[in-house]
């Protein structure tokens, strides 16, 4: 083995860079001799301080290195704060508008992420030039410091740009609360309606469904025909409604008279060439639900029963109902 050799593997060993004897490290980069002769080699020690010089340089060399990978580090965690202020400028604008914030949250996130990618990457850096180098590490540690900043501001970023998409989710959390609030007061107002509506179909049928009668409303006077046979009459207008029944209505002809509702009262009398009678001259209804059952007892002399007053005012006959424009209201007050 030549003295050059040995004194590179002596050097080697003096840094302590493999924890081996110089000559078990000799043995692994491929000396096969003894180590008698190994150590009877001569070692020139002016030779090995210009290898421990060059060692230095080297040295010193990874320094600077190091240095370069600090700047870079700082460059970097400077490149950081600026994404950082960038995504706090996209989470304030986000505040504008639900969906635009949304879309402003999640750019000022990647922007984070990519800052704190950028500051993990500096600090393994600013650690990578500390090992190089011990002599470099003051200046590594200045820049893990402030890559370590860089990530603080981007994680301070990245939580306002997530706030901002919180307040996003919640104004939209409202907007649908809302929505279903309308759409459930809809929903209500068409219930009331069909309730309404069933109330009333239910009104038009109840007397049919109990009485086994066909229902008809008037909301003005009405003139008998032989079509009202078997029927219950319903007035539901207010003031005076009169019930004329005409002469010619069927032996058999029988129907009832009801005041349904309304103010006033429904009169029974007799048309064209007919009379209607009843107890005590009773052929008026004055009260709701009042009703009376008329019956052609004799041909065109119709008696009513169940009347509850006399009527209030002078009965019109038929002829003048069938005036022109005549009304059983106005009639009512023609005496």
């Amino acid at each position: 083995m030549s003295d050059a050799y040995k004194r590179i593997i002596v050097v080697r060993n003096a840094y302590g860079r493999t924890g081996l004897s110089a000559y078990q490290q000799a043995v692994l980069d491929g000396y096969t001799g003894t180590p008698q002769e190994y150590a009877a080699a001569p070692v020139e020690a002016t030779q090995d301080a210009l290898d421990a010089a060059a060692a230095a340089d080297v040295a010193r060399d990874a320094a600077y290195a190091a240095r370069d990978a600090a700047v870079s580090a700082t460059t970097a965690a400077t490149t950081a704060t600026t994404a950082a202020n960038t995504a706090t400028t996209q989470a304030n604008a986000a505040r504008d508008g639900a969906n635009a914030a949304t879309t402003a949250a999640t750019t000022a996130t990647t922007a984070a992420t990519t800052a704190t990618s950028a500051a993990v990457a500096a600090t393994s850096a600013a650690v990578t030039a500390t090992t190089q180098a011990n002599n470099a590490r003051d200046g590594a540690n200045g820049a893990t410091t402030a890559a370590t900043t860089a990530t603080t501001q981007a994680n301070a970023a990245r939580d306002a740009a997530t706030a901002a998409t919180t307040a996003a989710t919640t104004a939209t959390t409202a907007a649908t609360t809302a929505t279903t609030a309308a759409t459930t007061a809809t929903t209500q107002a068409n219930a009331a309606r069909d309730g309404a509506n069933t109330a009333s179909a239910y009104v038009n049928d109840l007397l049919t469904q109990q009485i086994g009668q066909t229902w008809v409303n008037y909301s003005t006077a009405r003139v008998l025909t032989s079509g009202d046979n078997g029927k219950l009459i319903a007035m539901t207008s207010t003031g005076i409604n009169f019930v004329y029944a005409d002469a010619g209505l069927p032996a058999d002809f029988r129907c009832e008279v009801m005041r349904l509702t309304g103010a006033g009262e429904v009169i029974v009398v007799g048309g064209t060439g007919a009379t209607v009678t009843g107890q005590s001259g009773q052929t008026a209804m004055t009260t709701v639900n009042a009703s009376g059952i008329l019956r052609n007892v004799v041909q065109d002399a119709l008696v009513l029963s169940g009347g509850n007053t006399a009527p209030s005012t002078t009965a019109i006959n038929r002829s003048t109902f069938s005036k022109v424009g005549a009304s059983g209201q106005a009639l009512a007050f023609l005496f």
